[in-house]
């Protein structure tokens, strides 16, 4: 790369297609409006339907717009060719580095649900499990290292996020940064082709199996319903005392159900989580005894964070659950 660090220059589909010429058949990927790789066997075709393409690339930025996501992957058709589409939102103006970092790390999420296995047409947990395995190693790859806050920060969305809470893949991503900071693998040596193998292990080893998925999804319901109906903003801290009253209740109703308190637990240690209750909630008396009630829990159980040690207690154990399976019929 040169100059300022950029999506355009940083994710070389080119290199993704030479690995991975079967997988990434019929490759195009969009930036906003603008088409930044078009694979060439597809390349007369999208140059002679301006229109049919344009179509497409509206229609998914629409879709992105609906849902509040800054990329997608599907396998779609321009008029009656199909494709591999990654799309992008693109940046405003300014944006700093950890921006672009981040859109970076999209967009070889979203290049990870083609390349990894069952990162497409699986159960959609173990999908983005693939997805964000691939895409964690891809970071690691690229800067050195990783974000403290990854792991809490998916469990920061999977509580707050309409259910199911298919994007809950902390264990996977912290997998990744024990080995990393554990020093049992050189990252950043594997071949493109090892780091998609070594994605598919890991979420197939720390993907949730779907009952462990659902209970979470059922006891954080309370939250969503606030988030989804509390008509005020969510920098208002009045629905942000209820929010996080209402997970720490949540947490200590469940307290001996370990996957749903760490789903909280993790939560909390989330950077957005902690900014957000430093800004309006610094002297919360209702929020500091629920606190003060986990610790106190947490101190006399020996509760493990860790969502990934979690699952190796638990398969140590004999107890950890199957991963999800592919559906019989999917594309």
């Amino acid at each position: 790369m040169t100059g300022k660090l950029s999506l355009k220059e940083a994710f070389n589909a080119a290199a993704y297609r030479a690995a991975f010429p079967e997988k990434l058949a019929n490759l195009f990927v969009t930036l906003g409006t603008e088409r930044i790789f078009i694979a060439p066997e597809i390349a007369d075709f999208i140059a002679k339907n301006p229109s049919l393409t344009e179509k497409k690339i509206e229609e998914r930025l629409d879709w992105m717009k609906a849902r509040g996501s800054c990329a997608a992957a599907a396998r779609d058709y321009i008029g009656f060719v199909p494709v591999n589409h990654i799309a992008m939102k693109d940046l405003k103006p300014g944006a700093q580095e950890r921006d672009i970092r981040r859109q970076i790390q999209d967009a070889e999420h979203e290049a990870g649900h083609f390349i990894v296995e069952n990162g497409l047409g699986a159960s959609p947990h173990l999908g983005e499990c693939a997805a964000d395995a691939f895409a964690t190693l891809r970071h690691i790859q690229r800067f050195g290292g990783m974000t403290e806050d990854a792991a809490a920060e998916l469990a920061h969305h999977a509580v707050f996020e309409t259910p199911p809470p298919i994007h809950y893949t902390s264990a996977v991503v912290q997998k990744i940064r024990n080995m990393h900071d554990g020093g049992k693998i050189d990252i950043r040596g594997l071949s493109l082709e090892k780091t998609a193998a070594l994605a598919a292990k890991i979420a197939a080893a720390y993907a949730l199996d779907d009952a462990t998925l659902g209970k979470i999804s059922d006891a954080f319901a309370p939250v969503n319903w606030i988030v989804a109906t509390d008509k005020r903003p969510l920098s208002d801290s009045g629905k942000l005392r209820d929010i996080f009253k209402t997970i720490a209740e949540v947490m200590l109703d469940n307290r001996h159900d370990e996957d749903i308190y760490r789903a909280g637990r993790l939560c909390f240690e989330c950077k957005k989580t902690k900014d957000m209750i430093a800004a309006k909630l610094p002297h919360d008396a209702v929020l500091y005894n629920l606190r003060r009630k986990m610790a106190q829990h947490e101190e006399e159980t020996g509760f493990i964070l860790d969502p990934a040690l979690a699952v190796d207690k638990k398969r140590a154990a004999g107890k950890a659950p199957p991963a999800p399976k592919p559906e019989r019929n999917a594309p």
